[in-house]
């Protein structure tokens, strides 16, 4: 299969590559990632997802919705899960191929992902290529030890073991949580290929007029800071702040510096978040910026709008905060009730990107790059 050529560090220039072997497969998966560990798993996803391309009947595969008439699941009255495959649907994808297959599918739960996992073994497909927006306990990368001594169990791993099990070997999502999760996808011998929304969030920013103001880029901790670094580069801006956050009686805490206030007053801060859960940090970082730093307006771009709890009521009833997000996770509340919340398009984009990668094109070269950014999308900014 013939890939667009793209430079790689000498170290990881091998023909094939085998994540476990190398020092960041044995890291201490419960430490925040360094700024130098992030550059050197991007390098291993990179390397990781040519591997897997060099596999030319990829190229032959169908592509497959599997939220689809054929590909349904649900729960019962009394919640227990259930998927069904039309049996005439897939006698005719066996007698197409029988080996290799791209699916697009819309994982919001574990539900979901065990639904899909028992669909995938039921077509019996060694080699799938996955795409999917959001992938469920993305937060639960990162096992914390309370003040009890208990430690929190690693969900998400178990979530990619299984999907690793039923045949997926490739996984292309959106705006993972943390590096976590594309470090276990490696250590379970999947592809994933990140992608970020940030381009099609900022378009929608940029139609709607709210880049015309006197702008400056901010975060809530250490956590996102690569997120808003890509975005000030991004947007060309000249300013950004960074919040420090910590934990204190159970609450979190996000704090500013005066200078960081003397920054934001009288203009447009914006922010990027993955997903809106409770709005805890978010708030306790915006208000202050508006109230303290007399900020004229907060954008946010989020990419997922869970909206648990009150958040809807913290953030989205506010005229002088913005949130521009997707569809790529069903809110708990409806968040079309506010004129200040923005949903554009993501689930909708993911098979647009799996005819890409059928047709070979190299996400990471300048061709790649410019069709990601077509779809509002790009690599993501580890």
């Amino acid at each position: 299969m013939h890939l667009e050529s793209n430079d790689i560090a000498s170290g990881l220039s091998d023909e094939r590559f085998s994540f476990v072997t190398s020092s960041l497969a044995n890291r201490d998966i419960t430490q925040r990632f360094s700024d130098k560990e992030k550059s050197e798993l991007a390098l291993y996803i990179q390397q990781s997802w040519e591997n897997l391309h060099q596999d030319a009947q990829y190229r032959q595969a169908e592509i497959l919705s599997i939220t689809s008439e054929n590909f349904t699941w649900g729960k019962y009255p009394d919640a227990e899960a259930y998927a069904r495959v039309d049996q005439h649907r897939q006698a005719v994808i066996n007698s197409k191929h029988d080996t290799h297959l791209y699916a697009s599918v819309n994982l919001e739960d574990s539900d979901d992902v065990l639904a899909t996992q028992t669909i995938l073994l039921q077509l019996q497909r060694p080699n799938t290529i996955l795409g999917t927006a959001y992938f469920p306990y993305e937060r639960g990368d990162r096992p914390e030890i309370h003040v009890d001594g208990s430690q929190e169990l690693l969900l998400l791993n178990t979530l990619i073991m299984n999907i690793q099990h039923s045949g997926v070997r490739g996984l292309i999502h959106i705006s993972p949580h943390s590096p976590a999760f594309p470090w276990f996808c490696l250590k379970a011998g999947i592809s994933p290929l990140s992608l970020s929304i940030i381009p099609g969030l900022i378009k929608e920013a940029a139609k709607q007029g709210f880049l015309d103001d006197i702008i400056i880029t901010a975060n809530s901790d250490d956590g996102a800071k690569s997120s808003r670094l890509f975005l000030t580069n991004y947007i060309q801006c000249e300013d950004s702040i960074n919040g420090t956050k910590r934990k204190e009686n159970g609450k979190t805490i996000v704090t500013y510096t005066e200078e960081d206030f003397r920054k934001v007053k009288n203009k447009t801060v914006i922010f990027t978040e993955d997903i809106i859960s409770t709005g805890g940090t978010m708030a306790s970082s915006i208000f202050q910026l508006l109230n303290q730093g007399q900020a004229k307006r907060i954008i946010i771009l989020a990419t997922y709008p869970i909206f648990a709890g009150n958040a809807f009521e913290r953030l989205g009833l506010d005229s002088r905060i913005q949130i521009i997000t997707t569809d790529g996770r069903t809110p708990m509340t409806d968040i079309t009730k506010s004129n200040y919340v923005t949903i554009i398009p993501v689930k909708d984009k993911l098979p647009k990107v799996l005819e890409l990668d059928k047709q070979g094109v190299n996400f990471w070269s300048q061709t790649g790059k410019e069709k990601l950014e077509e779809l509002g999308l790009c690599i993501f900014p580890w």
